[in-house]
């Protein structure tokens, strides 16, 4: 990233909405992600949620990450199997809007990424515009799915609420 960046600025929800995706995510929808930073800013605990096609099941990806550079824009994650794996997988913020709307996440061998924003929809042209950047970077656009987020269709599941903006 060329801009500076706010670590702790970059906390909270944010929503996918498109990304290539792992076996995690793939063929599910309302995938979202909240990052909380601890006291100390070196790491970082992520909770990804996703909902089945047929929204009938709820899923959680407790993940925790270790910041690695002083930018905070490099982190080594570890999933939760029941306890955090020592992975380490490479997690890279390869973009972030001025005013952290937006955001691109990585991984350094392109295999991967998300394309993701505080709100579960953007306008068409914005979205375009990520995808383009995303392109621009090396990812292959190509392997890139939109990710549904249809949060008024979910709202008794599991206790979840659409959020705000979609009320």
């Amino acid at each position: 990233m060329e801009a500076p960046f706010e670590l702790p600025r970059f906390m909270g929800r944010w929503y996918v909405l498109a990304n290539i995706p792992t076996v995690f995510d793939k063929d599910t929808v309302n995938n979202m992600e909240d990052y909380t930073l601890d006291e100390a800013g070196k790491t970082v605990d992520v909770n990804f949620t996703y909902y089945s096609k047929d929204l009938k099941k709820k899923s959680e990806l407790k993940q925790r990450a270790a910041v690695k550079n002083e930018a905070g824009t490099e982190w080594a994650i570890s999933p939760k199997l029941g306890v955090y794996l020592p992975l380490g997988i490479p997690y890279l913020i390869v973009y972030c809007a001025e005013d952290y709307s937006t955001t691109i996440i990585g991984v350094p061998d392109r295999s991967y990424v998300w394309i993701m924003a505080r709100t579960p929809t953007v306008e068409a042209a914005l979205q375009e515009e990520l995808i383009r950047k995303t392109q621009a970077m090396g990812y292959d656009i190509s392997k890139l799915v939109v990710v549904p987020q249809t949060w008024t269709d979910v709202q008794a599941i599991d206790g979840a609420e659409a959020p705000e903006e979609v009320r």
